[in-house]
């Protein structure tokens, strides 16, 4: 909140997500913590809406810089693998801050963002970002570099994933070499909600570092990510 008040904010939507193994434990800690944003926003005149998100794992496929930005260009650039959970995530956040800036009447927040998405508006707001910053806004999302050790993870019977333990999965992000390492992290294959049969690829750890990875598959063996 600091930093919205030192940017000049006047809108802003909160997404507060709830899961066992996340920041916010449960419905009412995120609660409390929601009062507390909305109080800070009203002192400094920020209107504000907090959007409280019950989770069983992360939102998107990739975890570490690059393959939160594949997932992210991929969303924009509406390619076929594109994680559509983070694309519905992006669209509901969207459309509740047109909603808050009263650009779309109250319900239509929704459709209007994910039509600038389909158009592909969406996609040509980051090409003009990137190229300000000095950046290549010709980026395809599959050109994008990741670390070049890798191992997958392979399931050894049937089921469905139910839950994905996020700070089990951090841990061995860490040991991967993330944040630090951009293109080190790893890649959700299966996410929660869906099934996978015996031999399927559940996850893949990508690392800049054949040491990394290996320390990371040894964790492996007593940490466990998916339920």
């Amino acid at each position: 909140m600091a930093k919205k008040v030192a940017m000049g904010v006047t809108h802003l939507v909160i997404d507060i997500p709830v899961a066992r193994t996340a920041k916010i434990p449960d419905m009412e800690t995120a609660e409390k913590i929601k009062k507390i944003f909305v109080k800070i926003a009203e002192e400094f005149n920020i209107k504000t809406e907090v959007v409280i998100s019950q989770t069983c794992g992360p939102v998107g496929k990739g975890i570490g810089p690059a393959l939160e930005m594949r997932d992210v260009m991929r969303v924009l650039q509406q390619k076929e693998n594109r994680p559509m959970d983070l694309e519905d995530k992006a669209v509901k956040l969207s459309g509740a801050l047109l909603e808050l800036t009263g650009k779309v009447s109250r319900g239509l927040g929704g459709k209007k963002a994910r039509e600038s998405l389909t158009s592909g508006l969406a996609a040509r707001k980051m090409k003009d970002i990137m190229e300000s910053q000095g950046g290549n806004p010709s980026l395809d999302s599959e050109l994008i570099h990741i670390g070049e050790f890798k191992h997958e993870v392979v399931a050894e019977n049937s089921g469905e994933i139910k839950f994905i333990n996020n700070n089990n999965l951090v841990e061995v992000c860490r040991i991967l070499g993330t944040p630090d390492f951009k293109e080190s992290g790893v890649y959700l294959n299966k996410s929660v909600g869906e099934k996978y049969v015996k031999g399927n690829i559940l996850f893949t750890l990508y690392s800049e570092s054949e040491q990394r990875l290996n320390s990371a598959i040894d964790v492996l063996g007593r940490l466990s990510i998916y339920k």
